[in-house]
């Protein structure tokens, strides 16, 4: 039952980012659609010319972008029952830091079609792992996260573009490369 109410919890931080993704960019898990990758694939472009001489930071992560994995962090700390119940990160957790390596220097794209193409990769795979936590693979269903898988690729859809100055954006550990930006 407390499992259940984190889970809500956490869902209902990224719902309206979620709703507001599958509104305006629609939900397309096959390569993006077309809108989507016009609209985007400028950014590839200069994110993949920042690259040229470039050299990445040290990998960081947060865990679960977007404070899924501190708002997990600080009930488990108000609810030291709930932290025994359910543990101090979420359990998907890792799911999120492998699409970190992803994110964080563009999956080794060297070309704006590759990084884009890498990107949509990223986040099905994100989505993939997030909505199969916890499955067997001798009980193949329907799991209880898909509809946390669905919020997370809408919300990284929307808000991991490159070039967008997050600092989850796609190519965080690369310079930046959002319009105005010097180095």
């Amino acid at each position: 039952m407390r499992r259940n109410v984190i889970i809500f919890t956490t869902m209902a931080v990224i719902a309206m980012a979620a709703l507001f993704a599958f509104l305006l960019i629609g939900r397309s898990k096959s390569g993006g659609n077309e809108i989507e990758r016009q609209t985007e694939i400028w950014a590839h472009q200069r994110l993949m010319a920042t690259r040229i001489n470039a050299k990445a930071v040290p990998f960081t992560t947060d865990g679960c972008s977007g404070g899924m994995s501190a708002i997990w962090k600080d009930a488990s700390d108000m609810f030291p029952a709930l932290r025994a119940s359910i543990g101090d990160t979420p359990p998907w957790e890792n799911c999120c830091v492998i699409h970190d390596k992803a994110y964080f220097d563009a999956s080794g794209a060297t070309g704006a079609k590759q990084s884009f193409n890498a990107r949509i990769l990223a986040d099905q795979n994100l989505s993939k792992c997030v909505a199969n936590f916890g499955t067997h693979e001798t009980k193949p269903v329907m799991h209880q996260y898909q509809l946390l898988a669905d919020m997370m690729y809408s919300a990284v859809r929307l808000g991991g573009a490159p070039c967008s100055g997050l600092p989850w954006r796609w190519g965080y550990g690369l310079p930046n490369c959002y319009i105005g930006y010097s180095q």
